[in-house]
């Protein structure tokens, strides 16, 4: 009897942790139903966990706090100054990471539609990622996506992807997600980029299981031309 052809399919980062993008979950049916064995990846929730662990926290507030003393947010406006000077304090930022590590394991129950803990939720999960703006400037990143007014073309995305003091993808899909199942024990591997805003995080798993998994075929679904032309 023959084995069914496996595919570990990917949501990839930057997306609302909570929720599976729409043509994820059109991806996931089609194959389905075509008798593939699918297994499921919301690799904007698992970023999302990663970038709340106590020790990467520590990474980004250091990043953070170098970024402060070469003089990176002295022309901020005064929204980003009181960030600045809110996350770079272990002290002050440390009781809501406690708090949003909490909320975290909330995104996908039924206390997640109660309206004061989703706000709550979101809140400190938004808090918490903005370290990452911080560490990393001048991309923009938080639970709705990812934004680098740097990256202008094919080109600059592909130098980005592989510079580790640039891209916060890299660090993590080396060392950080925890897919259901290994990569290298997929026969494929379907990244669906639904909003620009992913595409970056997509790139780099793809680069990085790429190395891992090289008899795995690893295809980018993008439902932007823009988009598929940088894919392809």
């Amino acid at each position: 009897m023959q084995s069914q052809t496996s595919i570990l399919l990917v949501a990839p980062p930057m997306h609302h942790p909570a929720f599976f993008p729409p043509a994820y979950c059109r991806t996931e049916a089609v194959l389905r139903q075509r008798g593939f064995e699918v297994y499921t990846f919301h690799g904007g929730a698992d970023f999302t966990a990663y970038l709340l662990r106590p020790e990467v926290q520590e990474d980004l507030a250091a990043r953070a706090r170098g970024q402060v003393q070469k003089g990176r947010f002295a022309a901020a406006d005064s929204a980003t100054a009181i960030l600045t000077a809110t996350f770079t304090h272990e002290a002050q930022s440390r009781p809501d990471l406690i708090a949003a590590s909490a909320t975290l394991t909330d995104m996908q129950t039924e206390a997640f539609y109660d309206p004061l803990k989703a706000a709550a939720a979101l809140q400190r999960i938004d808090r918490a990622s903005t370290m990452v703006s911080l560490a990393y400037p001048p991309l923009v990143i938080d639970r709705r996506g990812f934004s680098h007014p740097a990256l202008q073309d094919a080109a600059d995305l592909l130098a980005w992807t592989a510079d580790a003091e640039r891209n916060p993808f890299l660090a993590y899909a080396r060392h950080g997600c925890r897919p259901p199942v290994a990569p290298e024990q997929c026969d494929r591997i379907v990244l669906v980029v639904d909003t620009p805003g992913q595409f970056a995080g997509a790139l780099t798993l793809a680069q990085v299981w790429g190395k891992r998994a090289p008899r795995a075929a690893i295809t980018l679904l993008a439902g932007d031309e823009r988009l598929r032309g940088i894919a392809e």
